[in-house]
């Protein structure tokens, strides 16, 4: 009888550790695609916004720094838009796969009869 206990609890434990281990490689996955696009994203900013001070500190009046600025904000603009559609497809891809996730182990959770459960 206890052999026969272990042996389901232990059916059980691997029924529950399997999907959160997988969902855990599914997390970890996409924190660090995340993590790698905003590492890349922060790094192309430092490198420019560092040409951008070069050029700021020899402008010889106000226009001319102003016209630098707007020059690098017109600049930085579409870049900023690319770096945002990365992050939304990254996004995407990880809310697909979580789709994927629960698909794939819904069906092995018992869902409550609604029968007893409403009055």
């Amino acid at each position: 009888m206890t052999a026969n206990m272990f042996e389901q609890w232990a059916k059980m434990s691997k029924s529950t550790t399997e999907p959160m281990l997988e969902f855990g490689a599914l997390c970890t996955r996409f924190w660090s695609d995340l993590a790698k696009q905003n590492l890349q994203a922060g790094s192309d900013f430092v490198q420019s916004q560092s040409e951008q001070l070069g050029h700021l500190a020899q402008a010889k009046s106000p226009e001319e720094f102003m016209a630098q600025q707007t020059k690098w904000a017109n600049k930085q603009a579409p870049k900023a838009f690319e770096y945002a559609e990365q992050t939304l497809a990254t996004a995407q891809e990880g809310i697909k796969e979580c789709g994927k996730f629960y698909q794939k182990y819904a069906s092995q959770f018992n869902k409550p009869d609604l029968k007893t459960t409403q009055k």
